[in-house]
């Protein structure tokens, strides 16, 4: 099935939602943050993500895990989907375009049934990524990828829920709790999963012109003339479009007493087993 990740649900993400569902002839459900009401009527499956719902599962949930941790989703979906045998998680601002488009994606993929794990620029994390020291450990390297969009098999996500519940009754990792990319890419990897990048069967599905981080495409305008699906974003319409990109401007600054806690963090995590 599909999960349509996002933050509100709006028209242009409803359209986005029926588009997949048409292309892939899967079913499409909308997996939202559940600190905001439901303005927009839709006959799919709605799956909210609220602290309540995750910590019933047994999920640490650290203040900002609505966006930090995107994999919660999945195992909300895997509990209320059980016959499902993998997962999609396809954040709003995704878009498909050029040739077939959804249609000829999901197509290429349904054929690739051995990864347990698909996503976009997957690989060895590089030191200085924001979550490399977040993933590190004695007994693995750590990995990242993108999380716009990725494909998890069922049993990769049983396997990721045990990890997660594992990791939630140590300090250390609490205290240092990785991100939904850094999470999945690192455990799925050590544990022995099939994992791939999405580029990685002979065919280019996106690009570092086409897969930005933050540079936007208006959505009201967007059009591809690739002869081949592409994967496009950051699509935005209307007023997450205006809003601009904010977080490229964020600088944090430490004290020196932060900056000590820190690297003792970073090298009790570097000591210890994921």
């Amino acid at each position: 099935m599909i999960l349509v990740r996002a933050t509100r649900l709006t028209k242009p993400t409803v359209e986005f939602g029926e588009q997949l569902a048409l292309g892939s002839a899967d079913e499409v459900a909308f997996l939202l943050d559940g600190r905001f009401p439901v303005e927009v009527e839709v006959d799919r499956p709605i799956i909210l993500l609220t602290e309540p719902a995750c910590t019933q599962l047994g999920l640490f949930c650290p203040k900002d895990f609505q966006w930090r941790c995107g994999d919660y989703g999945l195992y909300l979906a895997r509990m209320q989907f059980p016959d499902s045998r993998q997962f999609w998680l396809i954040e709003f601002d995704i878009r498909l375009s050029g040739g077939a488009g959804s249609k000829e994606f999901f197509a290429f993929f349904e054929n690739e049934t051995q990864p347990d794990f698909l996503a976009c620029r997957h690989g060895p994390a590089p030191r200085d990524w924001s979550w490399y020291h977040h993933a590190n450990g004695r007994d693995v390297i750590p990995y990242y990828c993108l999380f716009g969009i990725v494909r998890v098999s069922a049993r990769a996500v049983d396997r990721l829920l045990e990890h997660r519940l594992m990791q939630g009754r140590r300090s250390n990792r609490r205290a240092m709790w990785p991100n939904d990319e850094a999470f999945v890419a690192t455990t799925l990897q050590q544990k022995g999963f099939v994992c791939r990048d999405i580029n990685g069967f002979g065919r280019e599905f996106y690009s570092e012109t086409t897969l930005a981080l933050f540079t936007r495409i208006r959505g009201e305008e967007f059009a591809s003339r690739a002869p081949t699906v592409k994967i496009y974003h950051p699509v935005l319409f209307g007023e997450d479009f205006s809003k601009g990109n904010t977080t490229s401007q964020i600088h944090e600054t430490f004290s020196l007493r932060q900056r000590l806690v820190r690297k003792a963090r970073r090298f009790v995590n570097r000591c210890t087993r994921w």
